[in-house]
C-alpha cells in the first residue's frame, strides 16, 4: 500500500493474493492504483 492525497492505493500484492482477498482481510478504505500488480507478474 502507499499513501496518497486520497488515502490508501493498492500498488502491489504476494502471488497468490487478491484484491478480493485483500478487500476481505482489512476494514480500511482503499483505491487499486492503474499500476497495480501480483509481485512477480510486473514487465521488466
Amino acid at each position: 500500500m502507499d499513501v496518497s492525497d486520497d488515502g490508501l492505493v493498492l500498488v502491489e500484492t504476494a502471488p497468490g493474493v487478491s484484491i478480493e482477498t485483500v478487500h476481505a482481510a482489512t476494514d480500511a478504505q482503499f483505491s487499486v492504483s492503474p499500476n497495480f500488480a501480483a509481485a512477480g507478474t510486473a514487465a521488466l
